[in-house]
């Protein structure tokens, strides 16, 4: 095994509770180099945490929604296009009956004729 896997090891032992006093000199030392590593993360990850979101490379103002398609459904356009997009003529006629097929259905799809 090589040194920086036992340091590792080493490390791991102590956060579950393994005796500090149990350690020799190489051992010491090796955990001190773990140890900077691991707060150099550290720091640098803060630093990430702390640096704002890149915003929009363009002119307009984007504004980050909580829920993306709750937006949607309240934009025209949206819901425009999405009605026309059943049989282009943007109205879907209501059923008729008691059974919930339009006039005119006949149970088969458009596109499977």
């Amino acid at each position: 095994m090589n040194e920086e896997k036992e340091i590792e090891l080493l490390f791991n032992q102590l956060v579950e509770g393994k005796s500090i006093n149990e350690l020799d000199a190489r051992q010491m030392k090796g955990l001190l180099k773990v140890c900077a590593a691991k707060t150099t993360k550290i720091n640098e990850r803060k630093e990430q945490l702390k640096q704002p979101l890149n915003p929009p490379s363009n002119n307009e103002n984007v504004t980050l929604s909580t829920s993306p398609m709750g937006d949607l459904f309240n934009d025209s356009w949206f819901i425009e296009t999405m009605a026309t997009l059943g049989d282009g003529s943007g109205t879907e006629s209501a059923p008729t009956k008691g059974n919930d097929t339009n006039v005119g259905d006949n149970g088969h799809s458009k596109d499977l004729d």
